[in-house]
């Protein structure tokens, strides 16, 4: 065997054997990780399942929006699901592989709670406004939250008076993110699902819903 031969092929061996290390290390971290979860859940009542094919993309819209001609779909791993002040939540760690090696996966927490009846899209986040936001009565309010929606309606009537002194007075409000959408009212962040953060968001969730007028949900 030609001396370069001899280094190209114990260079890939190497390579190879470390890949292989890699893989049965954070395939035993996952395994370990999915087996704490399902003790939670088992303590708190919870459903648990490591991965469920059923659960995708939370949302339509930015940023579970995936390009044209991509079939790296949003999948769903490490799902939560069960019932929290008697609202119905649904909880997981939201994941795409991304289309080139250069980049990492995309990777959100998302936890959700089911609404009353179908709404249309209102997403209120702690962002920089822009041109496209809207206008309410208090002007601390512009100043603090961004608010998108194609039904000004709707979005006036779940941010009342009552639900924009809340938001403002409560720390947790003025840094999460919230998306109504369809039959759900949904937070997500950045970063890997942490079980400790699902009871905490889904009552912020329930606080929330708790605060929105009865008559939005009836109302065709």
């Amino acid at each position: 065997m030609e001396p370069l031969t001899a280094i190209v092929l114990g260079a890939m061996l190497v390579s190879g054997s470390g890949y292989l290390v890699y893989y049965v290390r954070r395939k035993s971290s996952e395994q370990r990780r999915a087996q704490a979860y399902a003790h939670w859940a088992a303590q708190c009542g919870f459903q648990y399942r490591a991965e469920d094919p059923a659960v995708g993309a939370p949302s339509a819209f930015d940023p579970f929006v995936v390009p044209l001609g991509s079939f790296n779909e949003w999948k769903g791993c490490h799902v939560f699901s069960g019932g929290h002040r008697g609202h119905r939540f649904l909880a997981y760690e939201c994941t795409r592989p991304q289309d080139t090696e250069l980049r990492e996966p995309e990777l959100y927490q998302v936890v959700m709670v089911q609404l009353p009846a179908l709404r249309p899209l209102l997403d209120i986040g702690p962002e920089a406004r822009d041109s496209g936001d809207m206008d309410f009565e208090s002007q601390a309010f512009n100043n603090a939250f961004r608010v998108l929606s194609p039904s000004p309606r709707f979005a006036h009537d779940v941010i009342d008076p009552r639900m924009m002194e809340w938001m403002l007075a409560s720390p947790f409000a003025r840094g999460t993110r919230l998306r109504f959408e369809g039959a759900w009212l949904m937070t997500f962040r950045s970063g890997p699902l942490a079980a400790g953060e699902i009871l905490p968001y889904v009552g912020h969730l329930a606080d929330v819903l708790d605060r929105v007028p009865r008559h939005v949900w009836s109302e065709k």
